[in-house]
């Protein structure tokens, strides 16, 4: 879990321990369908507390994922990363008792202010968050319809954002939020992270 920083007189204050979280997602002229805001993937396999992901997302790739959580989908399991190397081989703080092939996985920031997203681009980013748990998608990044297995989520909007915007987050657990562009295009930005983002 992410933290704040106490000083050596044992005082907290409102510095954040460890890296900053933001990134940017960018867009596609073929984005048809709602997207995980964090990231998720498939076919991670484990060896005791070491798991290889498959298909890391481009805006968390080698990024150092110390105070990060990851979320496995069955059984349903989060557990702290300790770190992340370049080859995709994260460190868990503790073995656990799953399967070790096809394992369906989110990444989760420990968060410890506001999430803040922006959008940049063509027409508007609409935010929603299921009130259904929605499996990372075969594809790899969950839609709300995935080849194969349609989800049907019950989805309820948060905030339509227009290009420029941004939105605060006051939530800890942001794994089921998720973002549809109205108009998909190669150059729209969706930022997000633990800072306000201008």
């Amino acid at each position: 879990m992410g933290e704040f920083y106490v000083d050596r007189g044992g005082r907290g204050t409102d510095l954040r321990f460890g890296d900053p979280f933001g990134f940017e997602l960018s867009g596609t002229a073929s984005d048809s369908g709602w997207y995980r805001l964090l990231p998720d993937g498939i076919n991670a396999t484990r060896s005791a507390e070491v798991v290889q992901l498959q298909n890391v997302r481009a805006d968390v790739s080698g990024v150092n994922l110390y105070a990060w959580s990851i979320q496995f989908d069955i059984p349903r399991l989060t557990v702290p990363i300790l770190s992340l190397d370049a080859s995709g081989s994260l460190r868990l703080e503790y073995d656990v008792d799953i399967a070790d092939t096809g394992l369906r996985y989110i990444l989760v920031p420990g968060l410890v202010n506001e999430l803040n997203v922006r959008f940049d681009g063509m027409g508007s980013l609409t935010l929603a968050y299921s009130t259904d748990y929605i499996r990372p998608g075969t594809v790899g990044y969950s839609r709300e319809e995935v080849t194969g297995e349609t989800a049907s989520p019950t989805l309820k909007r948060l905030e339509n954002l227009g290009s420029g915007e941004s939105l605060e987050l006051p939530y800890s657990d942001v794994s089921n939020v998720f973002y549809q562009f109205t108009d998909p295009d190669d150059d729209n930005k969706v930022s997000w992270g633990e800072v306000e983002i201008q």
